[in-house]
C-alpha cells in the first residue's frame, strides 16, 4: 500500500462507510472528505466530519501507519493543527494532536 492510493481512496470513498468508528469505537459518519491538498500541509482540508454526536470541520491527514504521524512531527508542527481525523491504513499506535489531544483515527 503506498499513500498515493489511500489517498485516491479517500478522495474517492471507495470504501463501505456503513458503520464506520474511530479507533476508540466512536461513530464516524463521512459529510464532506474535503480537498485533496498537493501543497505542504495536510492531505485534505475543508472536511466535515460528525464523530460521536459532533460535527467537525477541518482537515484530514492519511498515512499508511498511525505512527507516522510522529515518525513525520505532525504533532509539534502547526500546520497539522486543525486535523479534525486521522485516516490510516494499519492502526499500530495512539497519537497526540499538536494541542496534546487523542487524535481521532480511522483505519480503513
Amino acid at each position: 500500500m503506498h499513500e498515493a492510493l489511500l489517498q485516491y481512496i479517500w478522495q474517492f470513498q471507495y470504501f463501505n462507510s456503513d458503520r464506520l468508528t474511530t479507533s476508540s469505537g466512536e461513530t464516524i459518519q463521512i459529510i464532506y472528505p474535503g480537498i485533496h491538498n498537493s501543497n505542504q500541509g495536510p492531505d485534505f482540508t475543508g472536511a466535515k466530519i460528525r464523530i460521536a454526536e459532533t460535527t467537525w470541520a477541518g482537515n484530514v491527514e492519511l498515512h499508511i501507519n498511525t505512527s507516522h504521524w510522529n515518525l513525520h512531527s505532525h504533532s509539534g508542527d502547526p500546520n497539522y493543527g486543525n486535523i479534525i481525523l486521522h485516516v490510516v491504513w494499519n492502526h499500530d499506535a495512539e497519537v497526540k494532536d499538536v494541542n496534546g489531544n487523542d487524535l481521532p483515527t480511522l483505519e480503513l
